[in-house]
């Protein structure tokens, strides 16, 4: 009995480090997160394969993702799915453009469209605070390319795993954070 244990256990050493070269050669995307916060926060580094991120996805319930609405968390308001994707189809057939400024006080929020990718930058205190991100208009399509109330999750993230370099870059007082895309298991 213990043979046969060594045997197989042997054999699937084998077979896992027959396939290492195979995986080696295909290089596959990791996504980070970097949080280097004050003194109060601390600092964060998370480094998945995108591969992990989409089984860490499959696990949210159906309903927090979808459920026919996407609920803006603070503001008790939700937004059909639908609605949505009729807004965005709109948007797009708008071409390049500001969609959305908002000037107050020392606070600016822009949302723009430019090429293929969807920007969205704020700045609080003048410069003090600012943060980046941009979407490829690609990854919001795969994303409301879902069914009736579904968003698909999975799409979106395929479409995640096209891209490299930075996806979202936020810079306050005495924090960064910043999330990207490459090849590279740590950064």
């Amino acid at each position: 009995m213990h043979a046969r244990a060594r045997v197989a256990v042997a054999a699937a050493a084998l077979l896992c480090l027959g396939g290492l070269p195979l995986a080696q050669d295909a290089p596959q995307p990791w996504i980070h997160v970097e949080v280097v916060g004050g003194a109060e926060e601390g600092n964060v580094s998370v480094n998945l394969p995108l591969a992990a991120a989409e089984v860490l996805a499959s696990m949210i319930p159906p309903e927090r993702i979808g459920g026919g609405a996407i609920q803006l968390t603070d503001t008790g308001v939700s937004v059909s799915i639908p609605a949505v994707r009729k807004m965005w189809s709109q948007l797009m057939d708008a071409g390049d453009a500001e969609f959305i400024t908002i000037e107050h006080e020392d606070d600016i929020v822009r949302v723009a469209r430019s090429g293929d990718e969807i920007e969205v930058r704020m700045a609080r205190g003048g410069e003090a605070e600012t943060a980046e991100m941009r979407l490829p208009v690609a990854v919001v399509d795969a994303l409301l390319s879902g069914d009736g109330d579904s968003l698909n999750l999975r799409a979106a993230l395929d479409r995640l795993g096209e891209l490299r370099g930075d996806i979202v870059r936020v810079r306050e007082d005495d924090r960064r954070i910043r999330v990207w895309i490459d090849e590279v298991p740590q950064p």
